[in-house]
């Protein structure tokens, strides 16, 4: 039986996928092991999480630059490093890199994603924008839901609270002497929750959620001004033809850089003969 060879690139992808499932098997067992039920579960969804590169891969036939690959599989890591490691707290930047990255990558696909249902119809520069765009922005609220449902379910902190010291509302005209149709303001000089005082009012997660679809936006909106500035061109992405076309011609390459030496050792043969 013909056993096939891996090519170099095909096995570093294997070992980083299989690196990036240990670690995530790893931090699953031991914070199980450790009664810490969300962080055990957030290491299980993670091993989930890592394969969704390769599978949305063999879904739309198409693979990803080795470069990307890497980035794209350790990003799905991410969420798991910042909650279960506490990278989210000790690193301030950490949760928006992540959504702005995210913005970028989901845009980068989305607008990719039109050339792969529709190969044989027109997809204009316009139209693969602007879906790369809306795809991006509905990732980024779907997102929010996964956060709210592990926060409502699994007790995580996804959703980082952030403390507000002052409300405007309609609704506190009707506790004042303020007309219904006029919106009071009120600073928050004092919170206790179960005896113990806060200095501010806990949106719990509110501000956090729509400043994470903000930032993944931002990041969209940035692809997208690349994208049609470079007139929809992708080099991260290529189908599985073009990919067979690119290794049969670099193995055509190879044999003939082989076969020189060869050539030239018969063509020096033949002149010193004559």
């Amino acid at each position: 039986m013909e056993v096939k060879k891996l090519s170099k690139t095909t096995f570093a992808r294997w070992i980083f996928f299989c690196l990036c499932q240990a670690f995530c098997l790893s931090t699953a067992i031991y914070f199980g092991i450790t009664k810490n039920s969300g962080k055990a579960f957030m290491g299980g969804i993670s091993i989930l999480y890592v394969c969704i590169p390769m599978l949305v891969e063999k879904l739309f036939k198409f693979r990803l630059q080795l470069s990307l690959y890497f980035v794209t599989v350790f990003y799905a890591v991410c969420p798991l490093l910042g909650y279960a490691y506490n990278m989210y707290y000790t690193v301030s930047w950490w949760d928006d890199i992540m959504h702005a990255f995210s913005g970028v990558i989901f845009a980068m696909f989305g607008a990719y994603l039109p050339k792969v249902i529709n190969k044989n119809g027109k997809n204009s520069l316009a139209m693969c924008a602007l879906f790369g765009l809306i795809f991006s922005m509905a990732i980024a609220m779907a997102w929010e839901f996964v956060e709210f449902s592990l926060d409502s379910f699994f007790g995580t902190d996804m959703q980082k609270d952030t403390l507000i010291y002052n409300i405007r509302s309609y609704l506190l005209g009707e506790w004042t002497d303020l007309p219904v149709s006029e919106m009071a303001e009120w600073n928050v000089n004092q919170v206790i929750v179960n005896g113990t005082e806060l200095p501010g009012y806990l949106d719990i997660g509110l501000i956090d959620s729509m400043k994470d679809m903000i930032v993944e936006t931002v990041g969209a909106v940035v692809y997208t001004v690349i994208y049609i500035a470079g007139k929809g061109k992708h080099f991260v992405f290529e189908t599985l033809e073009e990919e067979r076309a690119r290794l049969e011609l670099s193995a055509k390459q190879a044999q003939e850089e082989e076969t020189e030496p060869q050539k030239e050792a018969a063509v020096a043969s033949d002149e010193k003969t004559e």
